[in-house]
């Protein structure tokens, strides 16, 4: 029995659908990217030929990819025992990422100044707002 947020009635068998995420995610990433840019370059576009990507931002938008599938995982495992997180409350705080990437955008790379940066706070409250509502009265509040 594992003694987890205070219940000791989970075993280890309410973790075995992990082992199958990475397989999930990878195939998720690669056939998605894949799909989506060649839709776009042929359909879109209407270009000939494969598109040329430059090696750092294939590196960049690799990485980019996977801490969003990272996070996509852990909102998944939230929602599965032992913790069963309602989709209601689990699914927003993954997009949740958008704040953060606001704030790197802002503070450490410069890309975000003058009054864009008064509507991402007021963006921020509005987040905090739905953040508090979900908590009164969002899935599983009152149980």
């Amino acid at each position: 029995r594992l003694p987890i947020n205070g219940k000791s009635s989970h075993t280890w068998a309410d973790f075995q659908y992990v082992g199958r995420l990475p397989t999930h995610v990878g195939g998720v990433a690669a056939g998605t990217g894949i799909a989506v840019t060649l839709a776009y370059w042929k359909g879109i576009k209407g270009e000939k030929g494969l598109p040329s990507i430059a090696a750092d931002n294939l590196g960049a938008g690799l990485l980019s990819g996977t801490v969003w599938n990272l996070g996509n995982v852990c909102s998944i495992i939230a929602q599965s025992p032992p913790y069963s997180l309602p989709y209601g409350i689990a699914y927003p705080i993954l997009q949740c990422a958008l704040f953060f990437g606001g704030l790197l955008g802002i503070y450490a790379f410069n890309e975000i100044r003058g009054g864009a940066v008064n509507v991402f706070w007021a963006g921020a409250l509005a987040l905090a707002g739905g953040i508090v509502g979900l908590s009164l009265y969002g899935p599983g509040a009152g149980a």
